[in-house]
């Protein structure tokens, strides 16, 4: 994959008026999620995000200004919400932040202020608003999470969590 750059940007947190959503119209038991690769650089400022298995995030890091000028990822004032996963899928995720020890340890997190993440209860087994996957202590210190409410997490057969953190 190569480095690419998604900005999402609505009017205002009040509004949110950019709105990312899975269409009713969408193929049944698909997996619709946002996949973002080392390099990218991606930003989600006053957006409405929903019906989405999650927003993934693969070994990217650093803070995201939207413009490529750096990578990582930025979700500011948005809602992340009402998850969606084929049935018999076992874990649902608003955000997944992923590291490797082999991509190396010195790096700076990823950023998510000011907004909501809620409703994330489609998964058989394991339903996590927020999912921080690495290894080492450092990894999960080095994001920046504030000004965000998770809520309405609910469980199948496992885990409900807001934040979770698995290494």
């Amino acid at each position: 994959y190569g480095a690419g750059c998604i900005t999402a940007t609505g009017t205002s947190s009040v509004s949110r008026d950019c709105r990312i959503y899975r269409s009713t119209n969408s193929v049944p038991g698909g997996t619709y999620e946002f996949y973002l690769q080392n390099g990218s650089d991606t930003l989600f400022r006053n957006c409405d995000i929903s019906g989405m298995v999650r927003v993934y995030v693969f070994a990217v890091v650093g803070a995201a200004s939207g413009t490529k000028t750096g990578s990582g990822l930025t979700i500011d004032g948005s809602n992340i919400h009402d998850t969606y996963v084929f049935p018999g899928a076992a874990d649902s995720y608003g955000v997944h932040l992923y590291w490797s020890s082999a991509l190396g340890s010195n790096v700076t997190g990823n950023t998510i202020i000011n907004s909501n993440i809620y409703n994330i209860n489609s998964g058989s087994a394991n339903n996590y608003g927020i999912y921080i996957q690495g290894p080492a202590l450092g990894w999960v210190y080095q994001h920046t999470i504030s000004g965000t409410s998770i809520y309405n997490i609910t469980s199948g057969s496992s885990y409900a969590d807001g934040v979770y953190w698995l290494y």
